[in-house]
């Protein structure tokens, strides 16, 4: 399995916005959030002036809304941030979690310790992302907790259960977080998730997919590539950290899926062995 991880080269999702989302997204559907449990805000501003947030409610709810404009008067400060989603109806509402994941979140919460900020160095200077937890106490206190921030530098609570919120939030909206993992916090840091999980493809069956590699070169196209790996073998695979924040578009090779009929169904794309999504190239390894 090995030969698979060292044969490729950096995986491009296709549509990291799902299709639930473009239909709220399209209605127009949009109201206050009553309770933040989770929420992540990018905010890109110099370079554009572009907003996205995500947010999951008490009650499982989840919440999502950009702004290519951005929000002039959006705070830049957790609780205002929390408070503005409140008392703003600027959300739409298109999944909800099942209760398990929903109690799930709130045990976590009740145990998710102060932060404790591990920085590290970065090339993320595209904008500003930042994730919270909201700690609901038995005495009403709702101290909003910084889960990691996504810029020049990268910060991140290095507590347990801050870092499997975050990872909750990575899965929630991958069109929105960005996961930093280094190798010396995994797995207790980046918990090792299933390739197929982590890309939202878990209902796929591999043994009914064809696939084909192609090389990408940035001036001359695409290329036939061989490969003598099976569907079966890449999907197995685990995503087990994050290398970096940079994306590429050549010097890839593409692995374009098909069902039985010649349909396409997905692609990913590898890049000296990492996985390339829109925030940026994730580490991967074969089960233990």
């Amino acid at each position: 399995m090995k030969r698979i991880i060292a044969l490729f080269v950096m995986v491009t999702m296709l549509c990291s916005v799902p299709a639930a989302l473009c239909e709220i997204l399209d209605n127009g559907t949009f109201a206050a959030v009553s309770e933040v449990m989770l929420m992540s805000v990018y905010r890109q501003q110099g370079w554009g002036d572009r907003l996205q947030i995500g947010v999951i409610d008490a009650d499982g709810g989840v919440w999502y809304a950009e702004f290519d404009e951005g929000l002039s008067d959006f705070p830049s400060d957790g609780e205002g941030r929390v408070e503005y989603v409140k008392s703003h109806a600027i959300l739409g509402r298109y999944a909800e979690l099942d209760s398990y994941d929903t109690e799930r979140i709130k045990s976590i919460l009740w145990s998710i310790e102060p932060e404790e900020v591990n920085i590290q160095p970065a090339a993320c200077d595209a904008g500003t992302q930042t994730s919270y937890a909201v700690s609901y106490g038995g005495d009403g206190a709702r101290p909003v907790i910084t889960l990691g921030v996504s810029r020049d530098d990268l910060y991140e609570n290095t507590d347990t259960n801050a870092q499997e919120l975050y990872l909750i939030l990575r899965q929630t909206f991958p069109q929105l977080i960005s996961y930093y993992g280094t190798e010396g916090m995994s797995p207790t840091g980046f918990k090792p998730v299933p390739i197929t999980e982590f890309l939202n493809i878990d209902d796929i069956d591999a043994s009914s997919l064809s696939m084909k590699t192609y090389l990408t070169d940035c001036e001359e196209g695409l290329f036939d590539a061989e490969n003598d790996t099976t569907p079966e073998e890449i999907l197995s695979l685990y995503v087990v950290g994050k290398e970096n924040c940079m994306t590429v578009t050549g010097g890839t090779y593409d692995l374009v899926f098909s069902d039985t009929d010649g349909e396409y169904v997905f692609s990913i794309s590898l890049y000296h062995g990492l996985l390339v999504t829109n925030d940026g190239m994730y580490r991967l390894d074969a089960p233990k």
